[in-house]
Protein backbone atom coordinates (compact mmCIF):
# COMPACT_ATOMS: atom_id res chain seq x y z
CA UNK A 1 0.00 0.00 0.00
CA UNK A 2 1.28 3.44 -1.30
CA UNK A 3 2.08 5.90 1.93
CA UNK A 4 0.41 9.02 0.57
CA UNK A 5 -2.44 9.57 -2.29
CA UNK A 6 -1.74 12.32 -4.27
CA UNK A 7 -4.92 14.78 -5.45
CA UNK A 8 -5.37 16.45 -8.43
CA UNK A 9 -8.76 18.62 -8.69
CA UNK A 10 -11.27 16.79 -10.94
CA UNK A 11 -10.80 20.42 -13.77
CA UNK A 12 -7.27 20.43 -13.37
CA UNK A 13 -7.04 16.38 -14.69
CA UNK A 14 -9.34 16.90 -17.49
CA UNK A 15 -7.18 19.37 -19.15
CA UNK A 16 -4.07 17.57 -18.48
CA UNK A 17 -5.43 14.17 -19.97
CA UNK A 18 -6.02 16.75 -23.10
CA UNK A 19 -2.43 17.76 -22.96
CA UNK A 20 -1.27 14.33 -22.96
CA UNK A 21 -3.19 13.36 -26.06
CA UNK A 22 -1.70 16.50 -27.45
CA UNK A 23 1.94 15.28 -26.82
CA UNK A 24 1.30 11.84 -28.41
CA UNK A 25 0.17 13.73 -31.59
CA UNK A 26 3.46 15.91 -31.48
CA UNK A 27 5.80 12.79 -31.65
CA UNK A 28 7.77 13.14 -34.77
CA UNK A 29 10.28 10.30 -36.03
CA UNK A 30 13.71 11.64 -35.80
CA UNK A 31 15.56 10.10 -39.38
CA UNK A 32 19.12 12.05 -39.28
CA UNK A 33 19.65 12.47 -35.63
CA UNK A 34 23.26 13.04 -35.29
CA UNK A 35 26.27 14.24 -38.05
CA UNK A 36 29.23 11.72 -38.16
CA UNK A 37 31.89 13.01 -36.11
CA UNK A 38 34.71 14.58 -37.61
CA UNK A 39 38.29 13.24 -36.43
CA UNK A 40 39.38 14.73 -33.23
CA UNK A 41 42.03 17.25 -32.84
CA UNK A 42 42.79 17.07 -29.09
CA UNK A 43 44.71 14.93 -26.82
CA UNK A 44 42.27 11.63 -25.81
CA UNK A 45 41.14 11.36 -22.15
CA UNK A 46 41.29 8.52 -20.06
CA UNK A 47 38.63 6.45 -20.20
CA UNK A 48 37.30 4.52 -17.13
CA UNK A 49 34.97 2.07 -18.83
CA UNK A 50 33.35 1.22 -22.40
CA UNK A 51 29.55 -0.02 -22.77
CA UNK A 52 28.82 -2.71 -25.00
CA UNK A 53 25.28 -3.20 -26.86
CA UNK A 54 24.46 -5.90 -23.84
CA UNK A 55 24.94 -3.33 -21.24
CA UNK A 56 22.33 -0.97 -22.74
CA UNK A 57 18.78 -1.77 -22.28
CA UNK A 58 15.24 0.56 -23.04
CA UNK A 59 16.79 3.00 -24.74
CA UNK A 60 15.53 6.26 -24.33
CA UNK A 61 17.60 9.24 -25.97
CA UNK A 62 18.10 12.76 -24.68
CA UNK A 63 18.92 15.50 -27.56
CA UNK A 64 21.12 18.18 -26.17
CA UNK A 65 22.79 21.81 -28.17
CA UNK A 66 25.72 22.58 -28.10
CA UNK A 67 26.17 24.14 -24.49
CA UNK A 68 23.79 21.33 -22.84
CA UNK A 69 20.48 22.01 -22.87
CA UNK A 70 18.33 19.36 -23.78
CA UNK A 71 15.95 20.11 -26.06
CA UNK A 72 14.19 16.73 -27.04
CA UNK A 73 13.53 13.26 -25.68
CA UNK A 74 13.41 10.42 -28.01
CA UNK A 75 12.63 6.13 -27.55
CA UNK A 76 12.93 3.61 -30.26
CA UNK A 77 9.64 2.50 -31.85
CA UNK A 78 10.26 -0.45 -34.57
CA UNK A 79 13.74 0.63 -34.73
CA UNK A 80 13.08 4.01 -35.47
CA UNK A 81 14.00 7.01 -33.44
CA UNK A 82 10.94 8.59 -32.29
CA UNK A 83 9.82 11.18 -29.41
CA UNK A 84 9.72 14.41 -28.50
CA UNK A 85 11.58 17.57 -29.89
CA UNK A 86 11.72 21.53 -29.99
CA UNK A 87 8.41 22.43 -29.08
CA UNK A 88 7.09 19.04 -28.74
CA UNK A 89 9.55 18.99 -25.68
CA UNK A 90 9.03 22.49 -24.21
CA UNK A 91 4.99 21.11 -24.09
CA UNK A 92 6.46 18.35 -21.91
CA UNK A 93 8.12 20.24 -19.44
CA UNK A 94 5.13 22.70 -19.75
CA UNK A 95 2.72 20.22 -18.47
CA UNK A 96 5.18 18.43 -15.96
CA UNK A 97 5.15 21.86 -14.09
CA UNK A 98 1.76 22.28 -14.66
CA UNK A 99 0.87 18.82 -13.03
CA UNK A 100 3.92 19.28 -10.19
CA UNK A 101 2.40 22.82 -9.26
CA UNK A 102 -1.90 20.85 -9.18
CA UNK A 103 -0.40 18.02 -6.49
CA UNK A 104 -1.64 17.80 -3.03
CA UNK A 105 0.49 17.06 -0.90
CA UNK A 106 3.04 19.73 -1.92
CA UNK A 107 6.30 19.43 -2.72
CA UNK A 108 7.08 15.77 -2.57
CA UNK A 109 7.10 15.17 -6.46
CA UNK A 110 9.93 16.44 -8.74
CA UNK A 111 9.22 17.90 -12.05
CA UNK A 112 11.43 15.47 -13.03
CA UNK A 113 9.80 12.64 -11.48
CA UNK A 114 6.90 13.73 -13.42
CA UNK A 115 8.25 14.21 -17.09
CA UNK A 116 10.09 10.76 -16.44
CA UNK A 117 6.39 9.50 -15.72
CA UNK A 118 4.51 11.56 -18.72
CA UNK A 119 7.37 10.41 -21.09
CA UNK A 120 6.75 6.83 -20.27
CA UNK A 121 2.87 7.15 -21.07
CA UNK A 122 3.53 8.53 -24.62
CA UNK A 123 6.11 5.85 -25.26
CA UNK A 124 3.19 3.38 -24.62
CA UNK A 125 0.44 5.77 -25.54
CA UNK A 126 1.90 6.20 -29.23
CA UNK A 127 1.84 2.13 -30.38
CA UNK A 128 -1.22 1.57 -28.32
CA UNK A 129 -4.25 2.25 -26.48
CA UNK A 130 -3.41 3.33 -22.59
CA UNK A 131 -5.47 4.60 -19.63
CA UNK A 132 -5.47 8.38 -19.89
CA UNK A 133 -2.55 10.59 -18.97
CA UNK A 134 -3.23 11.10 -15.12
CA UNK A 135 -5.05 7.31 -14.62
CA UNK A 136 -1.64 6.10 -15.31
CA UNK A 137 1.10 8.61 -13.37
CA UNK A 138 -0.47 9.14 -10.53
CA UNK A 139 -0.46 5.33 -9.10
CA UNK A 140 3.43 5.44 -10.70
CA UNK A 141 4.49 8.52 -8.77
CA UNK A 142 2.11 7.32 -5.49
CA UNK A 143 4.83 4.32 -5.50
CA UNK A 144 7.76 6.53 -5.60
CA UNK A 145 7.11 7.96 -2.62
CA UNK A 146 8.96 6.79 0.35
CA UNK A 147 9.74 7.88 4.05
CA UNK A 148 13.45 9.02 3.41
CA UNK A 149 16.76 10.09 5.52
CA UNK A 150 18.89 11.95 3.08
CA UNK A 151 23.02 12.72 4.23
CA UNK A 152 24.54 15.48 2.55
CA UNK A 153 28.68 15.69 3.61
CA UNK A 154 29.88 19.53 4.61
CA UNK A 155 33.29 19.95 3.41
CA UNK A 156 35.51 21.94 5.63
CA UNK A 157 33.63 22.09 8.69
CA UNK A 158 34.08 19.57 12.02
CA UNK A 159 31.58 19.43 15.11
CA UNK A 160 31.62 17.64 18.32
CA UNK A 161 28.16 17.25 18.58
CA UNK A 162 24.56 17.47 16.68
CA UNK A 163 23.43 20.87 16.04
CA UNK A 164 19.87 21.19 14.79
CA UNK A 165 19.33 24.43 12.01
CA UNK A 166 16.66 24.73 10.75
CA UNK A 167 15.06 22.09 8.80
CA UNK A 168 18.29 20.34 9.00
CA UNK A 169 20.37 18.12 11.58
CA UNK A 170 24.25 18.88 11.29
CA UNK A 171 26.25 15.61 12.37
CA UNK A 172 29.61 14.52 12.89
CA UNK A 173 30.75 11.47 10.01
CA UNK A 174 32.49 9.31 13.51
CA UNK A 175 33.79 5.61 12.82
CA UNK A 176 29.77 4.97 14.38
CA UNK A 177 28.28 6.30 11.65
CA UNK A 178 30.73 4.89 9.24
CA UNK A 179 30.79 1.35 10.79
CA UNK A 180 26.63 1.59 10.50
CA UNK A 181 26.81 2.54 7.20
CA UNK A 182 29.26 0.10 5.96
CA UNK A 183 27.05 -2.49 7.62
CA UNK A 184 24.17 -1.56 5.69
CA UNK A 185 26.50 -1.26 2.60
CA UNK A 186 27.95 -4.95 2.37
CA UNK A 187 24.90 -6.42 4.04
CA UNK A 188 26.91 -9.84 5.04
CA UNK A 189 28.89 -10.04 1.87
CA UNK A 190 32.29 -10.60 1.99
CA UNK A 191 33.17 -8.94 -1.11
CA UNK A 192 36.38 -7.37 -1.34
CA UNK A 193 35.42 -5.24 -4.54
CA UNK A 194 32.68 -3.56 -2.34
CA UNK A 195 34.68 -3.25 1.00
CA UNK A 196 37.42 -1.47 -1.03
CA UNK A 197 34.56 0.67 -3.21
CA UNK A 198 33.05 1.44 -0.02
CA UNK A 199 36.69 2.80 1.85
CA UNK A 200 37.71 4.58 -1.12
CA UNK A 201 34.41 6.65 -2.04
CA UNK A 202 33.09 7.07 1.66
CA UNK A 203 35.07 6.43 4.44
CA UNK A 204 38.22 7.51 3.60
CA UNK A 205 36.68 11.30 1.64
CA UNK A 206 33.98 11.50 4.82
CA UNK A 207 35.52 10.13 8.30
CA UNK A 208 35.95 13.03 10.47
CA UNK A 209 33.86 15.72 8.73
CA UNK A 210 30.18 16.85 9.17
CA UNK A 211 27.19 15.67 7.14
CA UNK A 212 23.70 17.68 6.91
CA UNK A 213 20.93 15.15 7.69
CA UNK A 214 17.37 15.69 6.02
CA UNK A 215 14.04 13.88 6.86
CA UNK A 216 11.15 13.77 4.96
CA UNK A 217 8.50 11.70 3.33
CA UNK A 218 8.93 12.16 -0.66
CA UNK A 219 10.01 11.13 -4.06
CA UNK A 220 14.27 10.94 -3.97
CA UNK A 221 14.78 12.94 -6.60
CA UNK A 222 12.48 15.94 -4.94
CA UNK A 223 13.73 14.48 -1.18
CA UNK A 224 17.32 15.34 -2.76
CA UNK A 225 16.22 18.83 -3.93
CA UNK A 226 14.74 19.39 -0.92
CA UNK A 227 17.87 18.88 1.35
CA UNK A 228 19.98 20.31 -0.76
CA UNK A 229 17.89 23.55 -0.53
CA UNK A 230 17.34 23.36 3.10
CA UNK A 231 21.11 22.18 3.92
CA UNK A 232 22.21 25.77 1.59
CA UNK A 233 19.96 27.49 4.05
CA UNK A 234 21.08 26.20 6.97
CA UNK A 235 24.80 26.70 5.88
CA UNK A 236 24.28 30.30 4.92
CA UNK A 237 23.13 30.92 8.48
CA UNK A 238 26.10 28.72 9.96
CA UNK A 239 28.38 31.23 8.20
CA UNK A 240 27.63 33.88 10.14
CA UNK A 241 28.58 32.77 13.64
CA UNK A 242 32.59 32.06 12.02
CA UNK A 243 35.52 34.62 11.67
CA UNK A 244 35.40 34.96 8.18
CA UNK A 245 32.06 37.10 9.07
CA UNK A 246 33.98 39.91 10.67
CA UNK A 247 37.35 39.54 8.89
CA UNK A 248 37.95 40.45 5.07
CA UNK A 249 41.14 38.24 4.61
CA UNK A 250 39.29 35.11 5.98
CA UNK A 251 36.98 33.27 3.06
CA UNK A 252 34.56 30.67 5.00
CA UNK A 253 34.80 27.37 2.45
CA UNK A 254 32.03 25.56 4.37
CA UNK A 255 29.77 24.31 2.19
CA UNK A 256 27.95 21.24 0.46
CA UNK A 257 31.13 18.99 -0.40
CA UNK A 258 32.40 19.09 -3.54
CA UNK A 259 31.21 22.79 -3.80
CA UNK A 260 33.49 24.11 -1.42
CA UNK A 261 35.67 26.25 -4.07
CA UNK A 262 39.47 25.83 -2.86
CA UNK A 263 41.32 26.64 -5.55
CA UNK A 264 44.55 25.11 -6.00
CA UNK A 265 47.82 25.26 -8.63
CA UNK A 266 49.00 22.38 -10.28
CA UNK A 267 52.90 22.62 -11.27
CA UNK A 268 54.97 19.90 -13.17
CA UNK A 269 58.86 20.62 -13.01
CA UNK A 270 61.09 18.91 -15.17
CA UNK A 271 65.38 19.13 -15.23
CA UNK A 272 66.98 18.13 -17.90
CA UNK A 273 63.80 15.91 -19.58
CA UNK A 274 63.59 14.19 -16.11
CA UNK A 275 60.52 14.95 -14.53
CA UNK A 276 61.52 16.06 -10.65
CA UNK A 277 58.47 17.47 -9.05
CA UNK A 278 54.83 18.09 -9.05
CA UNK A 279 53.51 20.45 -6.33
CA UNK A 280 49.84 20.71 -5.62
CA UNK A 281 49.16 24.48 -3.47
CA UNK A 282 46.14 25.90 -2.50
CA UNK A 283 46.01 29.34 -3.90
CA UNK A 284 44.51 31.21 -0.46
CA UNK A 285 47.33 30.54 1.94
CA UNK A 286 44.81 31.35 5.17
CA UNK A 287 42.21 28.16 4.41
CA UNK A 288 41.99 26.24 6.99
CA UNK A 289 39.13 23.80 8.17
CA UNK A 290 36.80 25.15 10.49
CA UNK A 291 36.81 22.97 13.89
CA UNK A 292 34.06 24.61 16.10
CA UNK A 293 33.70 23.08 20.02
CA UNK A 294 30.81 22.42 21.19
CA UNK A 295 31.21 25.55 23.54
CA UNK A 296 31.33 28.09 20.51
CA UNK A 297 28.15 26.27 19.56
CA UNK A 298 26.28 27.14 22.77
CA UNK A 299 27.35 31.02 22.61
CA UNK A 300 26.07 31.20 19.17
CA UNK A 301 23.09 30.06 19.78
CA UNK A 302 23.15 32.71 22.35
CA UNK A 303 23.75 35.37 20.03
CA UNK A 304 20.68 34.66 17.11
CA UNK A 305 21.46 31.32 15.87
CA UNK A 306 18.16 29.48 17.50
CA UNK A 307 16.03 32.49 16.96
CA UNK A 308 17.26 32.13 13.23
CA UNK A 309 17.11 29.08 12.94
CA UNK A 310 13.42 28.61 14.36
CA UNK A 311 12.72 31.77 11.46
CA UNK A 312 14.27 28.80 8.71
CA UNK A 313 11.34 26.47 9.80
CA UNK A 314 8.49 29.34 9.99
CA UNK A 315 5.96 28.53 7.60
CA UNK A 316 4.63 31.92 7.59
CA UNK A 317 7.30 34.77 7.94
CA UNK A 318 6.07 38.45 8.05
CA UNK A 319 7.82 40.99 5.62
CA UNK A 320 10.15 41.56 8.18
CA UNK A 321 11.53 38.21 9.33
CA UNK A 322 11.48 37.39 5.06
CA UNK A 323 13.72 40.59 4.88
CA UNK A 324 16.15 39.99 7.83
CA UNK A 325 16.71 35.97 5.90
CA UNK A 326 16.93 37.63 3.33
CA UNK A 327 19.82 40.17 4.27
CA UNK A 328 21.61 37.48 6.38
CA UNK A 329 21.74 35.17 2.95
CA UNK A 330 23.53 38.30 1.43
CA UNK A 331 25.63 38.57 4.29
CA UNK A 332 26.79 35.46 3.80
CA UNK A 333 27.38 35.31 0.66
CA UNK A 334 30.31 37.79 1.43
CA UNK A 335 31.74 35.33 4.01
CA UNK A 336 32.50 33.21 0.83
CA UNK A 337 33.97 35.93 -1.92
CA UNK A 338 37.58 36.29 -2.00
CA UNK A 339 37.61 39.56 -3.84
CA UNK A 340 37.23 42.41 -1.48
CA UNK A 341 35.05 44.40 -3.85
CA UNK A 342 32.68 41.45 -3.95
CA UNK A 343 31.98 41.41 -0.39
CA UNK A 344 31.20 45.21 -0.22
CA UNK A 345 28.59 44.63 -2.77
CA UNK A 346 27.14 41.59 -1.05
CA UNK A 347 27.24 43.87 2.56
CA UNK A 348 25.94 46.65 1.26
CA UNK A 349 23.06 44.94 -0.75
CA UNK A 350 22.36 43.14 3.00
CA UNK A 351 21.91 46.43 4.24
CA UNK A 352 19.77 48.14 1.52
CA UNK A 353 17.13 45.99 1.96
CA UNK A 354 16.82 46.52 5.57
CA UNK A 355 17.25 49.91 6.09
CA UNK A 356 16.13 51.93 2.41
CA UNK A 357 12.22 52.53 1.88
CA UNK A 358 12.61 52.48 -1.81
CA UNK A 359 15.55 53.16 -4.73
CA UNK A 360 14.34 56.62 -4.87
CA UNK A 361 15.85 58.11 -2.13
CA UNK A 362 19.50 59.19 -0.99
CA UNK A 363 20.92 55.71 -0.71
CA UNK A 364 24.38 56.52 1.10
CA UNK A 365 23.48 59.43 2.99
CA UNK A 366 19.47 57.62 4.44
CA UNK A 367 21.52 54.17 4.66
CA UNK A 368 24.36 55.74 6.47
CA UNK A 369 22.67 57.86 9.19
CA UNK A 370 19.96 55.06 10.00
CA UNK A 371 22.23 52.82 10.53
CA UNK A 372 24.55 54.94 13.34
CA UNK A 373 21.24 55.93 14.21
CA UNK A 374 20.20 52.42 15.40
CA UNK A 375 23.78 51.08 16.36
CA UNK A 376 25.91 53.88 17.79
CA UNK A 377 25.49 54.73 21.38
CA UNK A 378 26.67 58.38 21.45
CA UNK A 379 27.27 61.07 19.09
CA UNK A 380 31.12 60.48 18.69
CA UNK A 381 30.40 56.63 17.89
CA UNK A 382 27.40 57.84 15.23
CA UNK A 383 29.82 59.99 12.95
CA UNK A 384 32.39 57.42 12.76
CA UNK A 385 29.40 54.89 11.52
CA UNK A 386 28.63 57.38 8.90
CA UNK A 387 32.13 58.18 7.80
CA UNK A 388 32.71 54.68 7.55
CA UNK A 389 29.96 53.83 5.10
CA UNK A 390 30.49 56.62 3.08
CA UNK A 391 34.28 55.57 2.73
CA UNK A 392 32.93 51.76 2.14
CA UNK A 393 30.91 54.01 -1.06
CA UNK A 394 33.69 55.64 -2.07
CA UNK A 395 35.70 52.47 -2.49
CA UNK A 396 32.69 50.61 -4.10
CA UNK A 397 32.12 53.78 -6.45
CA UNK A 398 36.17 53.78 -7.22
CA UNK A 399 35.74 49.80 -8.35
CA UNK A 400 32.51 49.98 -10.16
CA UNK A 401 33.44 53.14 -12.21
CA UNK A 402 36.83 53.05 -12.18
CA UNK A 403 38.27 49.59 -12.05
CA UNK A 404 40.16 50.85 -8.50
CA UNK A 405 41.43 47.50 -6.68
CA UNK A 406 40.28 47.66 -3.04
CA UNK A 407 43.04 47.36 -0.34
CA UNK A 408 42.45 49.18 2.22
CA UNK A 409 41.78 46.19 4.73
CA UNK A 410 41.30 48.11 8.09
CA UNK A 411 37.71 50.40 6.58
CA UNK A 412 36.70 47.13 5.53
CA UNK A 413 37.48 45.32 8.73
CA UNK A 414 35.58 48.24 10.34
CA UNK A 415 32.50 48.27 8.09
CA UNK A 416 32.23 44.41 8.65
CA UNK A 417 31.73 44.64 11.93
CA UNK A 418 29.38 47.17 12.24
CA UNK A 419 27.45 45.56 9.81
CA UNK A 420 27.59 41.90 11.64
CA UNK A 421 26.64 43.96 14.43
CA UNK A 422 23.61 45.56 12.88
CA UNK A 423 22.04 42.75 11.02
CA UNK A 424 22.58 40.23 14.35
CA UNK A 425 20.67 42.81 16.10
CA UNK A 426 17.79 42.94 14.15
CA UNK A 427 17.39 39.04 14.87
CA UNK A 428 15.97 39.49 18.23
CA UNK A 429 14.12 41.92 16.63
CA UNK A 430 12.20 40.13 14.08
CA UNK A 431 8.76 39.83 15.89
CA UNK A 432 8.34 43.62 16.89
CA UNK A 433 8.35 44.69 13.61
CA UNK A 434 5.77 43.38 10.32
CA UNK A 435 7.81 45.21 8.13
CA UNK A 436 11.38 47.17 6.82
CA UNK A 437 9.47 49.94 6.90
CA UNK A 438 8.23 49.80 10.25
CA UNK A 439 11.69 50.23 11.63
CA UNK A 440 12.50 52.89 9.36
CA UNK A 441 10.29 55.06 10.28
CA UNK A 442 11.06 54.50 13.62
CA UNK A 443 14.61 55.63 13.11
CA UNK A 444 13.51 58.65 11.42
CA UNK A 445 11.32 59.72 13.95
CA UNK A 446 14.51 59.65 16.24
CA UNK A 447 16.64 61.33 13.88
CA UNK A 448 14.25 64.10 13.57
CA UNK A 449 13.71 64.08 17.08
Amino acid sequence: MNIVQLVIHSDAIKHFNVEGESLVSLCEKQIHLTKTPSTPKFATPHISATLTDDDIANVEIAIVDSIGNEYGRLFINDGEKVGLVNEGYKRLIKLSEAIQKALTPKSIISRKAIETEIFNWVKERYSKNMPTLIEFIIPMLEEKVMDLEIWVPIGQLQIQEEIILGKICLKPIDDEVINYWQKSFLRGEDSAYKAKYFEDRLRRPLLGWTASVFHVLAEPIAAQEMALYETERALSMFRLFTPSAVTPKLNSYIAIMGSENIETITTIGFEKGELISITKEKSDTLQRPIAIESSLIARARQGGLDIISSLLCKANLTKFEENILDSLMLYSNATKEKDLASKIIYILAALENMFLKNETESIQQNLAERIAIFSGKNLVERKKIIKNIRTIYSLRSAFLHHAHSIHDYDELEKFMQISYVVLISLVPLHAKYLSSQELIAEIDDVKLS
